[in-house]
């Protein structure tokens, strides 16, 4: 219960959402977490040879073995269930990873590399101001290839409005699009490509209050061919369309988007909250305590709080991978469990036909002829929990893979080789057990009682 409870572990501190450690501080977390570990264990491995016992007949048992081909029925199912669960997993774990790489290697629309983010604390118009000095200042340092301030940063877009009234819109029609606000660097900050018009650094800032850019995918809700100077409500113009790109995650589509040009108010649902900061490379250390110590110099008395970009996708899709975690260490102990099952199964069947095998060694067989005897009988029973376990795999993985919008491909090959992985592995737990039988001397194996 010791060796399980703390194989199991990493499984816990997945479900917990902790990382827990067998020591004396974490013991009345974890005690009570051995104990049930250890009664489950106890019942479950004590009820069957319980009740088998308690349902011997004298008689039966004075005349032969009681309930010998039932009982051999029962062990292969019960290995056979064991292999479904682990091949089911493993399918499970594999398709998760894959999905998370399909995620991290989709092109989103936009590069965010070396991209540093600060997230400002205050949104009164004094520090909005401190920002745009904090944000000149920078560019001027020559490992920073731009910086801009937006309201959200893409994948991070959190806000959205029920707009009406656009040119060619019904006099009741009303759609549903995000926003965000950002300033004139934003599109070169993030390389967001501009599909048609110009963008807010194109005309003059005191301007652009009454223009605003669009995405594609806006353009064509509103049924658009040609966007630029197509009026929004009563006085907001189409100034450029830019590609469309992934401002949310890869769990939703995309869906039209508005750009709005950065205010300078400290209205909380248009004021701008983060930073972002391109660099170029190099000493990245030496980059960050430079721009630490102007960012101290500018906010004196405040701590200067970043993280990169890159980082973010850790948290956005933390639910998938800490599920790819918990999977993968649970396809890791099935596969433990389905194997010592099977190593005892074999081992059984191993002596239950030593006479056999004496008799086939004395006749002339092989001992590789004997060695694929025997573990024929175990392919097949792998052969038969891949047949039930590919289905369920297909059908959970699926299922899951409806959350996200964007996502891989279910291939044949995620099956055929997880089952070759499972047959192997079959095959090589019982390779002992096989090459033992054979090897045995048939003289010895006549004898056996």
């Amino acid at each position: 219960a010791f060796v399980l409870s703390y194989a199991a572990l990493p499984v816990f501190n997945e479900l917990i959402g902790r990382q827990l450690a067998w020591s004396s501080q974490n013991l009345p977390i974890l005690l009570p977490w051995l104990i049930l570990i250890t009664v489950v264990i106890g019942v479950v491995s004590g009820s069957y040879p319980a009740f088998y016992l308690s349902s011997f007949h004298p008689a039966a048992i004075l005349k032969s073995t009681p309930g010998a081909g039932f009982q051999a029925v029962i062990r292969r199912v019960l290995v056979v269930i064991q292999f479904v669960i682990s091949i089911t997993l493993i399918i499970g774990t594999w398709i998760i990873y894959q999905q998370i790489h399909f995620m991290k290697s989709t092109d989103l629309g936009y590069n965010s590399r070396q991209m540093l983010v600060t997230t400002f604390r205050r949104m009164d118009p004094a520090t909005i101001s401190r920002y745009e000095t904090f944000r000149n200042e920078l560019l001027k340092h020559p490992s920073v290839l731009n910086a801009s301030i937006s309201r959200d940063v893409p994948s991070f877009n959190s806000s959205s409005s029920a707009i009406r009234g656009w040119e060619g819109a019904a006099a009741d029609e009303q759609m549903l699009v995000n926003l965000n606000y950002i300033d004139e660097r934003f599109l070169d900050s993030y390389e967001i490509a501009l599909y048609s018009g110009r963008p807010f650094s194109a005309i003059d800032r005191a301007d652009t209050t009454r223009y605003c850019l669009i995405n594609q995918t806006a353009a064509r809700r509103f049924g658009w061919t040609d966007p630029e100077g197509k009026r929004i409500g009563q006085n907001l113009y189409v100034l450029g369309v830019v590609k469309d790109f992934h401002y949310a995650s890869l769990r939703n589509a995309i869906e039209p988007l508005i750009l709005f040009p950065m205010p300078r108010t400290a209205q909380p649902s248009r004021a701008p909250n983060n930073l972002s900061v391109k660099l170029s490379g190099g000493q990245i250390n030496t980059i960050v305590a430079s721009i630490k110590e102007m960012y101290e110099r500018i906010f004196p008395g405040e701590v200067f709080e970043y993280h990169f970009y890159d980082e973010s996708f850790d948290w956005i899709y933390q639910d998938e991978q800490r599920t790819a975690k918990t999977t993968g260490y649970l396809a890791f102990l099935a596969v433990c469990i389905s194997c010592l099952g099977l190593l005892g199964l074999a081992s059984f069947s191993a002596e239950q036909r030593t006479k056999e095998i004496g008799i086939r060694k004395i006749m002339g067989s092989s001992v590789i002829g004997i060695v694929v005897l025997l573990s024929q009988e175990f392919s097949k029973l792998v052969l038969i929990a891949n047949a039930i376990a590919w289905p369920l795999g297909y059908y959970f993985m699926r299922e899951w893979l409806k959350d996200f919008t964007y996502r891989t491909d279910i291939g044949i090959e995620i099956f055929v080789i997880t089952g070759l992985l499972a047959l192997a592995l079959a095959l090589a737990t019982v390779a002992y057990q096989s090459v033992k039988a054979a090897l045995a001397n048939p003289v010895t194996s006549l004898r056996y009682e």
